[in-house]
């Protein structure tokens, strides 16, 4: 069964055909996916980095209170 199509449907899907096949913006796309996969590696690193910093002063904090010097009661 085969309608016809209105000119406005014919232009709304040449319309439609053209956005599809333009590839403008694929630069633009490419940019973000990039720049989002760098804040989230750069997201990843920070907080490894501050769990091993944290995990690093706290046996410094251990260490140092551990120790007695000498003359420190005057």
């Amino acid at each position: 069964m085969t309608e016809k199509r209105s000119k406005a449907e014919g232009r709304m899907i040449d319309h439609l055909g053209r956005f599809l096949k333009d590839d403008s913006g694929v630069v633009s796309v490419d940019w973000i996916v990039l720049g989002f996969s760098v804040i989230c590696l750069g997201c990843l690193t920070v907080g490894t980095a501050r769990d091993g910093t944290f995990g690093l002063a706290d046996s410094i904090k251990t260490s140092v209170e551990s120790k007695s010097v000498e003359g420190a009661d005057r």
